[in-house]
């Protein structure tokens, strides 16, 4: 009994995760509407830039922000302190248009967690824009990138609208990163803005109606989160607004860094996940469609030889879906993986061996703080 128990199990993580990647690419690659003309005017928008310390070319993206050509758009620059090493580029980028940027000094708020979550509530509170978008101070924006988020508010239901972000990561550690987040999300985004049903917003630049979030609770709502696009995604989806993505596509240049780097990187992201999007969390790993099969073959030696042809069915299965979405979609994008993507399965089990330590050790250390993310979206604590 219990061997038939595992059979099923297994069989239910293949159908259920492959089926859902394959659904998923097929609505992904149907022809998709064409994007909405980019308006030069209308509706107030603020963008809130919050940093720390100097990103490598600050001055150029920063300045990025402010050449937006859209005309009623403010840009609001945010630090904990007037001195942070990061102001003298934002400083020279706020003298380039005075007219339409400004830093301003969040502070240190005990009540507020993390430091990047008080300096977007300060830039939030900074301006009274129907549209507020937050802008991480690594990106470098082309020049319509804001305002291609705002003809997606097209009906009072829409709270929010981000623009897709994919990384574009060299060395091995990087590489095997993008054989899931940056394959598996672009094909999951692309599908699910087709429906009208994304379940999440990605940080990198997102514009938020304001009066959707001021009827979810407010800004004040990021106050413990470390994942704040991740919270207010929840929060607005749990009011009754719809999220949605604009068709333009931005591309997270990053380094060469070592595995310890990403390695931390990626289980602050899988904590926050299994905090702020618990979902699709417990999903991935309870219904994991290589280790499933392989654990069941473990536990069920007399079904063994089924169980690993089931997971030979399934890896060949990712390796197509991955080969696929690299063809269509990452090559366009000049991010293409080639041969690489026959290390999916390597990426996939360390993938689940991230999981599995987000639930062991759902401690994130972040920014020099070390905080401790509870199984609630409202239980995260500093340590």
């Amino acid at each position: 009994m219990i061997a038939w128990l595992l059979v099923a199990w297994a069989i239910a993580s293949v159908v259920v995760v492959d089926g859902l990647r394959l659904l998923a690419a097929l609505v992904a690659c149907r022809r998709r509407r064409a994007a909405p003309p980019t308006p030069l005017d209308g509706a107030s928008i603020a963008v809130v830039c919050p940093f720390r310390g100097a990103e490598e070319g600050a001055r150029s993206k920063h300045e990025s922000l402010v050449d937006q050509r859209y005309r009623s758009l403010d840009v609001v620059f945010a630090a904990e302190a007037a001195d942070d090493p990061g102001a003298v580029a934002v400083r020279a980028a706020c003298a380039a248009a005075p007219e339409r940027a400004r830093f301003v000094v969040s502070g240190s708020d005990p009540r507020v967690l993390s430091g990047k979550a008080r300096n977007m509530i300060a830039g939030w509170n900074a301006t009274s824009a129907e549209f507020v978008a937050f802008c991480d101070a690594d990106l470098a924006l082309s020049a319509d990138d804001v305002a291609s988020c705002l003809p997606l508010f097209d009906a009072p239901r829409v709270g929010a609208v981000f623009v897709p972000c994919l990384f574009d990561a060299r060395g091995p550690a990087g590489r095997l990163v993008m054989l899931t987040a940056t394959v598996d999300a672009s094909v999951l985004i692309r599908a699910a803005a087709a429906v009208d049903v994304l379940p999440f917003l990605q940080g990198g630049l997102m514009m938020i109606r304001r009066s959707a979030l001021e009827a979810a609770g407010g800004i004040g709502v990021v106050a413990d989160a470390i994942s704040d696009d991740l919270r207010l995604a929840r929060v607005l989806r749990r009011a009754g607004f719809v999220l949605r993505a604009t068709a333009r596509t931005l591309v997270h240049h990053t380094p060469k860094e070592g595995a310890g780097t990403w390695l931390a990187r990626y289980h602050r992201w899988m904590v926050c996940q299994r905090t702020d999007a618990p979902a699709g969390f417990w999903l991935m790993l309870w219904l994991h469609p290589l280790v499933v099969p392989l654990l069941a073959a473990a536990l069920a030696p007399a079904r063994a030889r089924w169980l690993l042809a089931l997971a030979a069915c399934a890896l060949l299965v990712e390796l197509a879906y991955s080969a696929w979405v690299d063809r269509r979609i990452l090559r366009p994008l000049g991010l293409g993986l080639g041969a690489r993507v026959l290390f999916r399965p390597v990426a996939n089990l360390a993938h689940f061996a991230v999981c599995v330590g987000a639930v062991l050790y759902p401690i994130v250390h972040w920014r020099g703080r070390r905080y401790l993310l509870g199984t609630s979206p409202f239980k995260v604590t500093a340590v």
